[in-house]
C-alpha cells in the first residue's frame, strides 16, 4: 500500500469516526438508503478529495456516500472541517457537481 492509498483509507476512517451510531445507520444501510434528489449534498468516501458533491438524478453514485441529510448539522460542519484540513492548498471543494 503506497502513502497516497494510506492516507485516503485515514481520512475515510477519520470521516466515519465523526458519525454517531445513528447517523452511521443512516448513511450506510443502502439497502434501505433512497435515492438522493436533485441538488442534494453528499461526499463520497471512496473520493473524499472531491468535497462536496450535487446529486444530479440517477447518475449518482450510492455506495459509500454520506448524504448532507443523513447527519446532523455539526457533524456535516465536523466532516467538512476534516476535508479542508486534509485538503492540498485551497482546502476541499464544496458542493460541486
Amino acid at each position: 500500500m503506497n502513502a497516497t492509498t494510506r492516507a485516503e483509507m485515514t481520512t475515510r476512517d477519520i470521516v466515519l469516526m465523526l458519525l454517531d451510531d445513528e447517523e452511521l445507520a443512516r448513511a450506510t444501510t443502502s439497502e434501505n438508503k433512497p435515492r438522493l434528489l436533485d441538488g442534494d449534498e453528499y461526499v463520497e468516501l471512496d473520493h473524499l478529495d472531491r468535497g462536496v458533491r450535487r446529486a444530479h438524478g440517477s447518475r449518482t453514485p450510492m455506495h459509500r456516500v454520506i448524504p448532507r441529510w443523513s447527519v446532523h448539522p455539526t457533524t456535516w460542519e465536523r466532516i467538512l472541517s476534516k476535508l479542508s484540513s486534509n485538503a492540498p492548498r485551497g482546502g476541499t471543494k464544496r458542493a460541486t457537481p
